[in-house]
């Protein structure tokens, strides 16, 4: 027996240490992933690492279950999510203090406040009787679902920062384009100014028109997401804002290419 027990906590050690290891290399896919696509940091917790770095305890809770041995399914389901919930969450706040940058802690909003009280609640009822069918697995997918569904709404707001976002870098890249038709690091004044002061056409022939183009596209970008239905309550006023910015742009850029024309014409 003792022959055994230190090969298996060998093995066991080595395991472990590996999982950490991929965690690592998981966590950090995932981050950049998630600033890449725009995703909120709820919206990764709660269903891509959800699904994702669990599928080890998903797989065996589903081998258990096919072999009809439901209790064990069953406490590996809900004792993950009761050893998180009272083990690693307020562990990682103790530690927190010592290693991380700022302090976590155990402050949440009220989307993940009702998430838990309902999953609680809504596990509770279908697992108080003891008995397990298909339609309870039904239920509790239609659960999951709805929290999918509710996740998805609050990801509206990070979608429409990531889309604000893209916008105002866009018009950055095109304002400093425009500048430097006339001179790096001048004003909209200063640039008029020049404009009206003599500019040649040469200097604005290559990419004027084209910039315009990507400014009135950009407008029409910024008029659709204040209009739609899926732009979140209270970001139209800084949609708005960005397009007073790019008619700004506009008028400027259109100064230039007015110019150009008269001095063309002459």
């Amino acid at each position: 027996m003792t022959k055994l027990l230190y090969p298996t906590m060998l093995l066991l050690l080595v395991a472990t240490l590996l999982i950490v290891w991929m965690s690592e290399i998981l966590v950090a896919t995932v981050e950049h992933a998630s600033k890449a696509l725009g995703l909120s940091n709820l919206f990764v917790g709660v269903v891509v690492v959800a699904v994702v770095g669990n599928a080890a305890e998903h797989s065996t809770a589903v081998l258990m279950a096919m072999r009809n041995r439901m209790e064990i399914a069953i406490s590996i389901a809900i004792g993950s999510s009761t050893q998180i919930a009272l083990f690693v969450a307020p562990l990682l706040v103790l530690v927190s203090l010592a290693i991380a940058p700022a302090p976590l802690s155990l402050a949440f909003t009220g989307v993940e406040v009702f998430l838990v009280l309902m999953a609680t609640f809504v596990a509770s009822i279908l697992l108080v009787d003891g008995k397990s069918t298909w339609f309870t697995g039904v239920q509790l997918l239609a659960v999951y679902l709805v929290m999918a569904i509710t996740i998805l709404f609050n990801l509206m707001n990070a979608f429409s920062r990531f889309r604000l976002w893209r916008i105002d870098a866009a018009r950055e890249r095109l304002e400093t384009a425009t500048k430097e038709l006339a001179d790096s690091g001048l004003t909209h004044a200063q640039i008029r100014a020049a404009s009206q002061d003599g500019m040649t056409a040469a200097q604005v022939r290559g990419n004027g028109q084209s910039i315009m183009d990507q400014l009135v596209a950009l407008r029409g970008r910024c008029e659709r997401q204040t209009n739609s239905i899926f732009t979140p309550m209270g970001d139209e006023m800084y949609y708005r804002f960005q397009r007073s910015l790019i008619d700004q742009a506009i008028d400027t850029l259109a100064a230039m290419l007015g110019q150009r024309a008269a001095v063309s014409r002459g």
